[in-house]
Order: structure tokens, then C-alpha cells, then sequence
């Protein structure tokens, strides 16, 4: 199947957002070993401090993709040419 140049953007940027949502939950993590907390308690804390920012923009790219999807039906709609 072939890929357009927008899909493999688009690709690309969510490899990106998945990692710099690790990046935020590690560096959680790690302020709390710094201060002292034990392992176990650090990852859930530091989990549950980012749960939110990471839902955030994981919605975002989902709504975004919804978005984009629903455009593109609607014009292949008026146009004749329906795919999905």
C-alpha cells in the first residue's frame, strides 16, 4: 500500500509526541528519586502527575485525526468518489 508524503509526516510527528510523552513521565520520575522518594512511589507519583498532559495531547492528535478523516469523507462525498 502506498504512502503519501502527509501520512509519513504525519507519522513522524506522532513517533515524536510519543516520545517527548515519555520524556515528560521519566523526567517526572527522576525530580522524585532526586528528591528522595523510593522507586516504587516515584513511578506512580510521576505517572500520575503526567496522566493528564499525556491524555491531553494523545486526544489532541486522535481529534485532529477525526477531524482530518471526517474533511477529506465530506469532500469525497460531494465529489463522488467515496473512500474510506
Amino acid at each position: 500500500m502506498p504512502v503519501s508524503v502527509a501520512a509519513a509526516v504525519g507519522f513522524i510527528a506522532l513517533i515524536g509526541q510519543a516520545s517527548l510523552n515519555g520524556v515528560l513521565v521519566m523526567s517526572a520520575i527522576v525530580d522524585r528519586r532526586e528528591r528522595g522518594e523510593p522507586l516504587d512511589e516515584a513511578i506512580v507519583k510521576g505517572c500520575r502527575d503526567r496522566l493528564r498532559p499525556v491524555l491531553m495531547t494523545a486526544s489532541l492528535a486522535a481529534l485532529a485525526w477525526c477531524r482530518r478523516r471526517s474533511r477529506t469523507a465530506s469532500a469525497a462525498r460531494r465529489s463522488g468518489r467515496w473512500r474510506w
